[in-house]
């Protein structure tokens, strides 16, 4: 993006004025192994997680735990949980060919991960202080958030 284009933030979110490029709404989008596991062990049809857009799958041992964490420390980054990530029909699309595969991700998502009028799968993340991450970095969880949910 050329550096004339400012996208921000939602200013409910946003604690320093993040801006984010192509992105949808905030700089990284985060899903727990454990979470695309559970997901996958629901469907008839299993999806991969490059279906979702994401920028980091991270192992975890509890499915749906990213929902709570607060501020993370990734590699020599450290960003701070914003909002669950509502779900659109992207995750319909095969990622490979641009065939539409049927409702299933969002169909099963919405079984158990509806809340008021949104489907939420994955957790948004703003940079608090940039840095390199790279495949194998361990995660180390600063802070723990309220549950976004109630």
């Amino acid at each position: 993006m050329p550096d004339t284009c400012l996208r921000m933030v939602n200013s409910s979110y946003a604690t320093n004025g993040e801006i984010v490029s192509f992105a949808d709404a905030f700089p990284v989008l985060l899903i727990g192994e454990a979470s695309m596991a559970d997901l996958n062990s629901r469907l008839l049809d299993p999806v991969p997680s490059d279906r979702f857009r994401l920028n980091l799958v991270v192992e975890t041992s509890v499915a749906y735990d990213e929902d709570h964490w607060g501020k993370i420390a990734i590699g020599s980054a450290v960003l701070h949980g914003t909002t669950p990530c509502g779900r659109c029909s992207v995750p319909t699309v095969d990622q490979a060919t641009g065939n539409r595969t049927g409702p299933g991700p969002i169909q099963t998502l919405a079984s158990f991960r509806r809340f008021g009028q949104n489907t939420f799968f994955g957790r948004n993340f703003n940079v608090v202080a940039s840095g390199f991450i790279q495949v194998g970095d361990s995660v180390e969880l600063l802070t723990r958030s309220a549950p976004f949910y109630r």
